[in-house]
């Protein structure tokens, strides 16, 4: 690592390899039981080189094709205080990116299933006990949907005509950027698909809400896997990773992580993240 580079070496959490998932499914529950325990994930802390994509794209082929994600360009209209209004980022945040991903991917539609602001408390990762005003940054390496879970949550969000298409081809992605900018406090750490060994070190898990539960998957570490970030992420450089799709292709495993303190500053992130459906 020379010592321009912007290359760090960092942790991220995975699911530990314990015997307990050979016969009881990983999950996490959104809401307090009164029984069972709210979660049986047992994570375990890896350090992990993580390569800066402004850096390793000059030397490497990344882009959403081959390694599951890529770096998108856009200006969103919205000021820094509407990201906080939700019609505002739901009437045109929504359709700004909708129609971004249209033009990049030559999809026929898109619709956009969710939203959530992330902005990062104090004591993160410490956790308060306390309920947050805001979600967290997930310091657990996971992806958030399989390829059933991507459809049913589809038919369960979306209107009739996008029910519809699923007969088509069809694929679920992320969108991350930043509300300010430079990043340089727990930014998103991105592996790539073609360093994944999904048999072997993936495993899915289930998200339950008072809804009902959403099958994710959880990230077995291995030393081959390769991660990368965007170091001093702007506003306008969006994060697009793929989630699943109708091909069955499995989804870009991503976590936030701590930049060492030399190139870290005390400034809270903030960001929003969305998920979208694109058909074709």
């Amino acid at each position: 690592m020379s010592s321009t580079s912007r290359d760090v070496k960092s942790s991220i959490y995975f699911l530990s390899r314990d015997r307990l998932y050979e016969t009881v499914k990983p999950y996490s529950l959104r809401f307090a039981p009164e029984r069972i325990p709210q979660t049986n994930l047992k994570p375990e802390k890896h350090s992990v080189y993580i390569r800066d994509l402004r850096e390793a794209s000059k030397e490497e082929k990344i882009d959403f094709n081959s390694c599951g994600f890529g770096v998108l360009h856009m200006d969103s209209s919205l000021t820094y205080k509407d990201f906080f209004c939700r019609d505002i980022v739901e009437s045109i945040y929504y359709f700004e990116v909708e129609e971004m991903l249209k033009a990049v991917f030559n999809a026929k539609s898109v619709y956009v299933l969710d939203h959530a602001l992330r902005i990062r408390h104090g004591q993160f990762p410490t956790s308060t006990g306390e309920n947050y005003d805001y979600e967290q940054p997930t310091s657990l390496a996971h992806v958030d949907f399989t390829r059933d879970s991507a459809r049913d949550a589809s038919c369960q969000f979306l209107d009739l005509e996008a029910k519809s298409l699923l007969d088509a081809s069809w694929k679920c992605v992320n969108v991350w950027k930043p509300l300010k900018g430079p990043v340089r406090d727990w930014p998103l750490a991105l592996c790539s698909v073609t360093s994944m060994d999904f048999e072997k070190d993936s495993i899915p898990g289930d998200v339950v809400s008072q809804c009902g539960p959403i099958e994710d998957i959880h990230i077995h570490y291995n030393p081959t896997q390769k991660w990368y970030y965007l170091s001093d992420q702007e506003p306008s450089e969006l994060l697009i990773f793929r989630s699943s799709d109708s091909e069955g292709n499995l989804g870009a495993p991503h976590a936030s992580f701590p930049l060492p303190r030399s190139m870290s500053d005390e400034t809270p992130r903030e960001s929003i993240d969305l998920r979208a459906f694109l058909f074709f």
